[in-house]
């Protein structure tokens, strides 16, 4: 019975991959610009970065099963955001609302469940276990500020893989917003989940990005 668990979960994950890689397919990405510069400075182009709207799909994988879903990440301050999920997932649509007191999650059925993180009261709906508190940097390819990490780049100081926090980050691709190189597809794998992200677009305001020019 196991053996057949895990034989429909695979193939639920590859069936997943493939849609994800539709995704990508029928997408036009800006390729990013591969301008050579120290680690140091990209870090600093990227942490500039403080309000954003992103769209893609999310998919995540566990020995319970595989599922996947839209999402909607619109960052308005360091502590401050909207994330709107919808699709399968589970449970069906969410909004996930944070602020520095508390984070609330209003349902499709129109219940409310309220949590001190975002990873406890998306847990509590759909079961799934998402670090989204890290993802407020990993998203950005950076990593978690006082926290002991691994990173490795390429040659264009794209993060290329992050270890941190027990979690394994790679990032398999990436794309130019407003002139500055972002992470298009991450994938993040601890010993009991996978999860795979796919921004179709990145959106954040001109002086952010005037800012990010300036230090680079």
């Amino acid at each position: 019975m196991q053996q057949r668990r895990s034989v429909s979960v695979t193939l639920s994950w590859l069936a997943i991959t493939l849609l994800l890689a539709g995704c990508v397919n029928r997408t036009s990405f800006t390729p990013p610009a591969n301008q050579i510069m120290p680690a140091a400075t990209r870090t600093a182009q990227l942490s500039a970065i403080k309000q954003w709207d992103i769209t893609g799909q999310v998919a995540v994988q566990t020995e319970a099963g595989a599922d996947t879903a839209n999402v909607d990440w619109q960052q308005k301050s360091v502590s401050h955001y909207v994330l709107r999920i919808y699709g399968n997932f589970g449970s069906g649509s969410a909004i996930i609302t944070g602020n520095p007191t508390m984070v609330s999650l209003v349902a499709s059925d129109g219940k409310t469940r309220v949590a001190n993180t975002p990873e406890k009261v998306l847990f509590d709906y759909t079961g799934w276990f998402v670090p989204i508190s890290n993802l407020h940097y990993w998203i950005r390819g950076l990593a978690v500020p006082e926290i002991s990490s691994q990173p490795s780049y390429d040659e264009f100081s794209h993060i290329t893989e992050l270890k941190q926090a027990g979690w394994t980050v790679r990032y398999d691709a990436f794309t130019n917003a407003n002139g500055v190189d972002m992470p298009r597809k991450i994938s993040l794998s601890n010993k009991s989940i996978h999860i795979k992200i796919l921004i179709q677009s990145w959106q954040f305001d001109n002086d952010t990005t005037v800012a990010t020019h300036q230090q680079s």
